[in-house]
């Protein structure tokens, strides 16, 4: 588990770096976890904790909080140090690629607001700033059925880190 001196850590010089200043003698297999799973892990209890290192790697981020209306979703989302999408992506500053941020509205407009059909589109889709390990976002998505799409912003309070609007095809929002 990671403190915030190693989440920067990681964001400045990659897992390679940050698991070797860990464990040395290990730091090919070191994986980080989230924080938030730190109440499941008791040194008492080996394979619980072997069992958490072994899962899959995370293809979504840590929803830590949600606001649903019929029409708009904010979700409040923490990017774990052991995401898949940063495995390799890149290995001295590992970035969540844009792809992934779409992919996630995509789910996160499915989940919650109930949004069907495929993406058949993008308008002024902009990365303005790099997502990584550790930061806490705010996913706001607005359903715009009118233009058969919605609106997503991905930001802190006073940040923009990607916004934009998608289109839907085949049963849409």
């Amino acid at each position: 588990m990671l403190s915030e001196e190693g989440y920067r850590q990681l964001r400045r010089h990659g897992h390679a770096h940050t698991a070797a200043a860990c464990a040395p003698a290990a730091a090919g297999d070191v994986r980080f976890l989230d924080a938030g799973l730190a109440a499941a892990v008791d040194d008492e209890d080996a394979d619980r904790c072997r069992a958490l290192f072994a899962a899959p790697w995370a293809d979504l981020p840590v929803l830590l909080d949600r606001e649903v209306t019929a029409t708009v979703a904010h979700v409040e989302l923490r990017i774990p140090p052991d995401l898949r999408a940063l495995r390799g992506h890149f290995p001295m500053l590992p970035v969540v690629p844009g792809a992934v941020h779409l992919a996630w509205v995509m789910h996160f407009a499915r989940a919650d607001l109930g949004v069907g059909g495929a993406l058949a589109g993008m308008d002024q889709v902009k990365f303005r700033r790099i997502v990584q390990p550790g930061h806490r976002l705010i996913l706001s998505i607005t359903l715009q059925p009118r233009r058969d799409g919605l609106a997503f912003r991905l930001g802190t309070r006073d940040e923009l880190f990607s916004s934009g609007r998608l289109f839907l095809g085949g049963g849409g929002a």
